[in-house]
């Protein structure tokens, strides 16, 4: 395991990727053999338990499972098939999203919260994850550092939001305020709603030509209630217990329990694709109509608030679910805890 620098940081390089053999763990041969040797009489927590305690948070929280599914993000690819020269492309949904790709808006109290919220995070995911961003967005930084990515004179230029597949992105929107913004800031706020619910980037290039390419990130957005729809994400989430609260990291330096969670992720980013079982196609449209029903009876009403959108991000959520398992099929169990986890966030 290794920190990877920023890419933008790094003098003419534009895209990287990492190899399937990478290793995710930096941490002594010798001080991790004598850590696993005390791990015998010790509760290692899993990944979620070890995420959740080191964010003070509740390992049954919807919004701590929403955060530890969204790291287990990732889009699913074309297979090679005769005739076809999409091979590896990103498999797109009829809405253009990225399918297996999730992205999850945590909504604090307020801006001191949400700014003490994001020191917490970057610090627990730096142990965890090759490589993290983490930016702020206010209408200074859309209109300098998060404007939009450019190609000049052949060379695409420095940016921000350079990042390898793989990365981690945070974005805190906290600090955007009321007010009038130029066009620049329009577009660069415009391309972080595309790129929140789409996983793809825009470029502008010569000739004013803007072409959008595939940003596989896990993307995590910090807001507040008043700043909560500017960047619009596949799922949103309370995060309870961060106002006022002194965060507890007592597990956030066991060498066992991060050598164990990033064994994890890469074990799971190892499967690729994730299959939907005959069962769970089967079962997920009557599920979806009979969920619609119900709403409409409930509410005595002929329209219902459960639409399309919501039925294709419940089968991402399936996904990433199969993915915690470390299965390459997503199961009925697994469309049975998308839908209790989603349905628990919306009445939350």
């Amino acid at each position: 395991f290794c920190h990877m620098p920023v890419p933008c940081r790094i003098p003419r390089v534009h895209v990287l990727s990492f190899h399937s053999g990478l290793a995710l763990d930096d941490t002594p041969s010798s001080s991790l053999s004598g850590s696993i040797q005390m791990a015998l009489s010790l509760h290692v927590p899993s990944p979620q338990e070890w995420l959740a305690e080191a964010l003070s948070a509740s390992a049954s929280s919807p919004a701590a499972s929403s955060l530890y599914l969204t790291l287990l993000s990732l889009a699913q690819r074309e297979q090679k098939r005769a005739g076809s020269t999409a091979f590896g492309a990103p498999v797109q949904t009829p809405q253009g999203t990225t399918l297996g790709c999730a992205s999850l808006n945590l909504v604090l109290p307020n801006s001191n919260s949400c700014q003490r919220f994001q020191q917490q995070l970057e610090k627990t995911l730096a142990t965890i994850v090759p490589c993290l961003q983490s930016l702020s967005v206010t209408s200074q930084t859309l209109g300098t550092t998060l404007s939009l990515p450019a190609k000049k004179q052949g060379r695409i230029l420095p940016h921000a939001l350079q990042l390898p597949k793989g990365a981690t992105l945070i974005l805190n929107v906290c600090e955007m305020t009321e007010g009038k913004l130029s066009p620049e800031e329009v577009v660069a706020l415009q391309m972080l709603q595309t790129l929140a619910q789409s996983h793809k980037l825009d470029y502008r290039f010569e000739g004013n030509m803007r072409l959008s390419f595939e940003a596989d990130w896990r993307i995590i957005v910090l807001s507040t209630p008043q700043t909560h729809n500017l960047v619009p994400c596949t799922l949103q989430a309370k995060w309870d217990g961060a106002d006022g609260t002194p965060f507890s990291t007592p597990t956030t330096n066991n060498p066992v329990a991060i050598h164990k969670f990033r064994s994890h992720l890469q074990a799971c980013r190892a499967l690729g694709n994730t299959k939907l079982s005959e069962a769970v196609l089967d079962r997920a449209p009557q599920d979806f109509c009979r969920l619609r029903e119900a709403e409409r009876q409930q509410k005595n009403t002929t329209t219902t608030t459960i639409q399309e959108e919501d039925f294709h991000r419940w089968l991402t959520w399936t996904r990433l679910f199969a993915r915690h398992r470390q299965s390459a099929t997503a199961e009925i169990q697994d469309w049975e805890h998308a839908v209790t986890l989603d349905r628990s966030l919306a009445t939350s």
